[in-house]
């Protein structure tokens, strides 16, 4: 039994736009994490919802600049971990690997506009940047449309051999953790067809399977930790996280003002 197959990864990797899709458990970020692991080794930065921890060189917390409550308490983070809060900064990164965890927290195809529009037009140009991008959902459908558009591969992930395991307070977790993992690789323009009568007869672009004690992966973050948030308001003005409105604040870019202030000038005269 091959325990951890880098020639699978390999392959995976050379699917730039990639999701993996799973219920809970089931070790979708765990692929994500294991994907990327090559890129932090060659000193490529990482965007990302996930907190990557430094795994070769685990420790506390050592960052004076952390707020984090748990400061001290928690590992340090990875040097070339750059957490992604903000759907700017996608518009910025060059050379850089992007992981958006629980991509329906941020891009639901529940909300029609929830993608902001430059987002979406960006997504479909980030080859001419190089860069990566790799999302994570409960399933293809809950991904904003777009996302699901761009991508090349979708990897089927399932979770087994389940085993307990105790909280921070010593009470045993309800939520079990799998210990080996099923990756199954696929075209993402065949997701469309993708159900459970389908699926066995839909082509493999690759089966991995990975066992989860000992794997890096897993050293390199926090599988018990929150997920960032990405943006907080829809293009439509609705708060993603009550569902109110909330009013766009004026541009503040110095060509809009510049703009601006002739108007006003030319309206005086």
């Amino acid at each position: 039994m091959i325990l951890r197959n880098d020639g699978a990864r390999a392959r995976r990797r050379g699917f730039p736009i990639s999701g993996s899709i799973g219920p809970n458990g089931s070790g979708k970020t765990v692929a994500m994490v294991w994907d990327t692991l090559p890129s932090l080794e060659a000193g490529r930065p990482v965007l990302s919802t996930v907190r990557l921890l430094d795994y070769q060189n685990p420790r506390l917390c050592d960052d004076d600049s952390c707020s984090s409550p748990d400061h001290g308490l928690h590992q340090a983070a990875h040097p070339l971990w750059i957490p992604f809060h903000s759907w700017s900064q996608l518009l910025e990164v060059e050379h850089c690997d992007v992981l958006a965890d629980e991509i329906t927290g941020v891009a639901s195809s529940r909300e029609s506009q929830s993608l902001p529009a430059v987002i979406a037009n960006s997504l479909v140009q980030l080859r001419r940047r190089d860069v990566v991008f790799r999302w994570t959902s409960p399933s293809w459908a809950r991904a904003d449309t777009i996302i699901r558009e761009c991508s090349q591969a979708v990897t089927l992930c399932k979770g087994y051999l389940p085993v307990s395991v105790p909280s921070d307070d010593g009470l045993e977790r309800v939520w079990k953790h799998k210990r080996a993992f099923r990756w199954t690789t696929y075209d993402a323009v065949l997701m469309g067809e993708f159900t459970e009568g389908k699926r066995e007869k839909l082509t493999k672009l690759q089966f991995d399977m990975h066992w989860g004690p000992g794997s890096p992966a897993f050293a390199a973050f926090d599988t018990f930790d929150s997920v960032l948030s990405v943006g907080l308001v829809s293009d439509s003005g609705r708060c993603l996280t009550c569902g109110g409105r909330r009013t766009a604040p004026a541009c503040s870019c110095a060509e809009y003002k510049g703009r601006s202030r002739s108007r006003a000038t030319h309206d005086e005269t």
